[in-house]
């Protein structure tokens, strides 16, 4: 999967210090779970944890759920390239269409 480690210097938007760690923790920790051989809802749920966003109760967190330590060499490649937009929405709570850690990200500082 792809990953977006330049999201800071995409950002029209200016961020606070400590808005700007936050992002750099939430990059690492996504760059991370897209790059290992499996999704893990446990990174996940540090990422919505320390970023304030998302429901655990919504039909997409299920969903994602589901999949906790499946390899993604396992799933449809269709499923597989649907995960980062799945973070995407349950970190906004809005459907979003864009590269893995980038999509899961965007919108969250606005």
């Amino acid at each position: 999967m792809q990953s977006g480690i330049s999201m800071l210097q995409q950002s029209n938007q200016v961020l606070s210090v400590t808005q700007q760690r936050t992002m750099m923790v939430a990059q690492v920790a996504l760059n991370k779970l897209f790059e290992d051989n499996h999704f893990s809802i446990c990174k996940l749920n540090d990422v919505m944890d320390l970023l304030g966003k998302g429901r655990r109760n919504s039909k997409i967190y299920k969903q994602l759920h589901t999949l906790h330590c499946v390899h993604y060499e396992d799933m449809p490649d269709d499923l597989k390239n649907q995960i980062p937009y799945m973070v995407n929405e349950l970190l906004t709570n809005k459907p979003s269409s864009q590269a893995a850690t980038e999509v899961a990200l965007n919108g969250i500082f606005d």
